[in-house]
This record gives C-alpha cells, sequence and structure tokens, in this order.
C-alpha cells in the first residue's frame, strides 16, 4: 500500500527530487528486490518512522519481512546542496545482509537504501557478531538491542551518536542512585555503546493496549514518578533549561517544515507561550520523556526503562507528557477515548495523593507535552497527516479555552 504521508511536505521540499520515492514502500520493496534477485513481491514493507531535515535530507525507515523473517531498512533522499554527504553515503562500509544488499544506491534521485544493520551514523552496528533483536531504533539517531549472553545473563546495548554518547553516559551513571531505573554495567566510548542489565517484564504501553492495564496499575505508574520528583536533584544534573517560548517556537518551526507553511491552528503555540511565561515552577529530579513506553511491569513492580533524558524540571513536564501520550493513543486507535479518560483520572489521582499540582499548571504542561507530539502524525508515517496534525492543533486549542480563569480553581477534566 502507498503511503501520502510526505505529499504536503513534499511539496515544500522542492530540492528533495527522492522524496516521493523514499516515501513509497512499493518503490523500495522493488528495488530491494531487483538488487537481491529476488521475485517480484518477496519483501513487503511498511513505513514506521520518517524525518525531514529542510533543504538537506529526507528518511524514512520501513520495518518488512523477506521469507517470512522480519527486518528494518531505511531509505534517505539527499538535496542537490547536499551531495557531498550523499557521495560519503555512497562509500561508506557496508555488511552483508544476505539474502538482503546491505546498501543500494539510486544516484538520479540522491538516494540510499539501507538495510539493518548498516547505519550511515551508527558504524559500530554493523561490528556486532552477538546474537541480538532489535527493541528499538531510529536510524542514525540511537539503537536499542537486547543481546542473548549465555555465560554473563542477557543485556541491553544502546548505541548513540558519538556526540550523545557523554550527556547519556552521564544520566545513566546519575540513574544509579534511583532504584527503579535501569542498571548500567559499562560502556564502550570508541563505539559509542552502553551496556545495561536486562529487565524481563512487559512495557506498560503493551498492557493498556492489551487491556490487562487497569486503574491500579496506571495509579502505580504514578506513583512510581512521584516518587522520582521526591528524589533529592544529583548536584551533578545540569537543569533543564525550559524557556516555554524558545522550545515552542522550534517545535512549530518544525512542524512547518512537514506542513509546508504556517495554518491557522498554529496559534496555539504562540498562545501556550504567552500563558506559561514565566515559567515559576520548582525544578525536580524528573525522567525527561516520561510515558507508558518507559514504564516496565515486571513480578517485583514497576521499573522505569529509560535514562536518557534524566533533567531537573517542573514536575508538570513529566506528568503533562504521559497524559499527552494517552490522548496520542486514542488518535492512533489504540485505546477508546473513554478509556484515556479513564486511566487519566486514576493517574492523576494516584500522583496527586503525593505531591500537588494546579489545574493551570496541569492543563498548560499537558498542551505542552500534546504539541511535542504534534509532528508525530508526520514522523509515524500516519495515513493522512495534515488532517490528523490540524485536529491535533485544534484539541490543544480546546484544552486552552475551557482552562478556569484563575490558578486555584479546580474543575473535573478529562484532558
Amino acid at each position: 500500500m502507498r503511503t501520502n504521508t510526505t505529499e504536503t511536505a513534499g511539496r515544500a521540499q522542492p530540492q528533495l527530487t527522492g522524496l516521493a520515492y523514499v516515501s513509497d514502500p512499493l518503490a523500495i520493496a522493488e528495488s530491494l528486490c531487483e538488487a537481491a534477485a529476488l521475485p517480484p513481491g518477496s519483501i513487503i514493507l511498511q513505513a514506521c518512522y520518517q524525518r525531514l531535515k529542510a533543504s538537506v535530507s529526507a528518511l524514512v525507515m520501513y520495518r518488512g519481512t523477506i521469507e517470512d523473517q522480519p527486518f528494518h531498512c531505511y531509505a534517505k533522499s539527499f538535496s542537490a546542496a547536499a551531495h557531498d554527504k550523499f557521495t560519503k553515503a555512497c562509500l561508506r562500509s557496508v555488511r552483508d545482509c544476505s539474502p538482503l544488499p546491505g546498501r543500494v544506491v539510486l544516484s538520479e534521485l540522491r538516494t540510499v537504501i539501507l538495510c539493518f544493520p548498516n547505519d550511515l551514523v551508527l558504524r559500530s552496528l554493523r561490528r556486532l557478531a552477538t546474537p541480538y533483536s532489535v527493541l528499538s531504533y531510529k536510524p542514525e539517531r540511537r539503537a536499542v538491542l537486547h543481546l542473548a549472553q549465555q555465560n554473563h545473563g542477557d543485556i541491553v546495548l544502546k548505541t548513540y551518536r558519538t556526540r550523545a554518547y557523554s550527556a547519556a553516559l552521564k544520566r545513566a551513571e546519575m540513574a544509579r542512585a534511583v532504584p527503579s531505573m535501569p542498571r548500567l554495567l559499562g560502556g564502550e566510548e570508541k563505539y559509542a555503546r552502553l551496556y545495561f542489565r536486562w529487565q524481563a517484564g512487559t512495557p506498560l504501553n503493551e498492557a493498556i493496549v492489551q487491556g490487562s492495564a487497569e486503574e491500579d496499575l496506571v495509579g502505580d505508574a504514578a506513583a512510581l514518578l512521584a516518587d522520582l520528583h521526591a528524589q533529592a536533584l544529583p548536584a551533578s544534573l545540569a537543569p533543564l533549561e525550559i524557556d516555554p517560548g524558545s522550545r515552542l517556537s522550534q517545535l512549530r518551526d518544525d512542524l512547518c517544515v512537514y506542513t509546508g507553511k504556517p495554518m491557522p491552528e498554529f496559534a496555539v503555540f504562540e498562545r501556550l507561550a504567552r500563558a506559561m511565561s514565566p515559567q515559576q515552577d520548582k525544578p525536580v529530579f524528573c525522567h525527561g520523556d516520561f510515558y507508558s513506553n518507559q514504564v516496565l511491569c515486571t513480578d517485583t513492580g514497576l521499573r522505569f526503562l529509560d535514562t536518557d533524558n534524566l533533567c531537573a524540571a517542573p514536575t508538570g513536564f513529566d506528568v503533562g507528557l504521559f497524559i499527552a501520550h494517552l490522548r496520542f493513543d486514542v488518535a492512533r486507535g489504540r485505546i477508546t477515548a473513554a478509556r484515556c479518560d479513564k486511566l487519566t483520572r486514576a493517574f492523576l489521582a494516584r500522583y496527586r495523593a503525593q505531591r500537588r499540582m494546579s489545574e493551570q499548571a496541569l492543563t498548560h504542561w499537558t498542551v505542552f507535552g500534546l504539541l511535542q507530539l504534534s509532528h508525530r502524525a508526520y514522523r509515524d508515517a500516519m495515513p493522512e497527516p495534515l488532517q490528523r496534525t490540524r485536529h491535533w492543533l485544534q484539541q490543544c486549542l480546546n484544552y486552552l479555552n475551557n482552562l478556569p480563569a484563575r490558578e486555584d480553581a479546580t474543575v473535573e477534566t478529562s484532558i
């Protein structure tokens, strides 16, 4: 099935002649089959992630199957101005991925296709010899793998961009003070890798989608977060400098790369920036990327799944993003709106039993979280991304319109 996720963005990126091609799963599958001398239709692809860099490049990742075996690949198209980058991409060493090609080059479109573990930035991936399974992958950003170790127990391997490694290591070391955080085993600066102890369990988002996560389990996640917020801030943890105005302005500009031009609904970015500035909330020890996919349900209780975004920030930064992701699960059809409201109420009731949060702060940070996800219809290669994005932004405006006039006002809400 062909995708239309980049149609609007393509009109805004005329320099990217390969944009339509990289966003077409049938075209990518056809090129892979031809390069591997496989019969047409042997490879099935589904777009699952895309990233645009204005006037430079377009990247689309695919999950695929060949002979009933899963694999990952991504296609990247370069603009004429980035021709040198395209040339380097064509010359990088690649690992054989038989029966798939390690790389396919389409010179006329300034486009390359790379099959995992080949990656233009995370080049140490192709050196892996230990059997692994892919837990999470963002091309040229980060890969998370499960390594089976017979003698030393299973481990989780995270591979980063070189310039991101030091910050990731620093946060992982700080997380050692929090028992519910992943346990760092060590790292390799040369390969920008971190190793963590493997913990068996089920991500909370899977339990929610499968219907096995009731309100008490979501409440436990709120208590886990409240406990983290109560932790003393590590002396070495640099505060996350959140200037709502500049952060929202950046989010707006990033979204405009996909939509091609500003829309009337973009007014919500400026409106929220005015409402949140100046920000007076005291910073606490925050997870920084807290939502249901970052919580692991184990036999001994709930645990955090990631340390990469630990920061000092207002409590609403974590709370609002968790709620925003529940709303996003509704938009993706993973849960119903009624169930989302039920889980949200359970989460807030449990969190507020341990820490106070005003209705105004809750709404502001929830809308902030929603706007952080405003590009996801495009990034996740969802159908009709422009319509979905406009509807998402309108919801944000509706939440702000329903906000109580007074800071101390309390209302029943189903954000």
